[in-house]
Parts: C-alpha cells; structure tokens; sequence
C-alpha cells in the first residue's frame, strides 16, 4: 500500500483547483496504475457529481488517501497559481515496485524501484518506457482492468455495489 499526502500551500476551493474525490474507491477495482497501464480518466460527468467530496483544505493542511482512491483537481479559474506539494508515503521496510504493462508477453513486469529511481526515470515511466538499467524482479498475470476503459457507469455500480455492505453508522 502507498499513500499521498497533498498539501496545499495555499486554501483550495474549487474555484481555485482544489482536490475531490470519491471516499472508499480505493476499494472497487484493484487496478494497476503506470504509464503503461495508464491512469484512469474519468468524466466528471452527473452520473459521477453525487459521488464525489470536494475538499476545501487550509493552507497547510493536509490530505492524506490511498493511491488507489479516485481523485481528482478541478481547473483553477483564478489568476493565482494553486500550487501543493505532494508526498507519496510507504512503509519504510515495504517492496516498491513500478508496474510495467508488457503487451508482448502478456505479463505485468514488476521493477524494483526506489524514491531516487523514480525520480530520475519519471519522464520515461509516464510513458510507459524502461530504462535498460532497471531490472526485471517479477512477473505476475496482466491485470485484467483496462484503465482506459473505466466510465463513470462502471464507478457507480462499484460504488453501489460497495455501499451496500457498508453497515450503516
């Protein structure tokens, strides 16, 4: 499991690109995000709008989600820049892997990967793109979700599939 925390140096609000979200998402798929798996996109679209949390956050503050959690920034309409810092957070004696899609075998590839390596191999990963210097650790079956593919009909069943085996507070 890996985490992001996200802190604006400014208050969000959606008029200014604040973060949304939708709360227990992180559960519904199990898919795998990468360059190349790519990252989902969904619309924000009325099927979606009663789903979603808009975060409205204090300088400062913080938000900290499960990377899987659907989420996302609404365009900043205002003449300031928003600007936050981000932090992607893993147990300290945890395995991190990048998940490299290779349609040619049909395995997902797992490269072990460090903060440095990331860093410096960023450009080429959100392309879906290996260095020759990262090595091969695992494979696993490709996961059978294609990213590409999720509409907001496809998060409103999970959604309503998830809701209903939640106990009410």
């Amino acid at each position: 499991r890996s985490y992001q925390v996200w802190i604006p140096l400014q208050i969000t609000y959606p008029a200014n690109g604040s973060l949304f979200l939708i709360p227990g998402s992180h559960k519904f798929l199990e898919n795998h995000r990468s360059g190349s798996y790519d990252i989902p996109v969904i619309p924000f679209d009325d099927k979606i709008g009663p789903l979603v949390t808009d975060m409205i956050v204090p300088q400062g503050n913080a938000i900290i989600y499960h990377n899987a959690l659907f989420h996302g920034s609404y365009p900043n309409t205002t003449d300031d820049p928003r600007i936050a810092v981000i932090v992607n957070y893993v147990e300290k004696n945890a395995p991190t892997f990048y998940f490299h899609k290779n349609k040619e075998t049909n395995w997902t590839e797992l490269y072990d990967i460090t903060g440095e390596s990331l860093i410096e191999h960023l450009p080429d990963l959100e392309k879906g793109i290996i260095d020759k210097n990262l090595k091969c650790k695992h494979c696993a079956p490709i996961n059978a979700v294609e990213n590409e593919k999720i509409s907001s009909d496809i998060i409103v069943s999970q959604y309503k599939k998830h809701m209903k085996n939640v106990p009410a507070a």
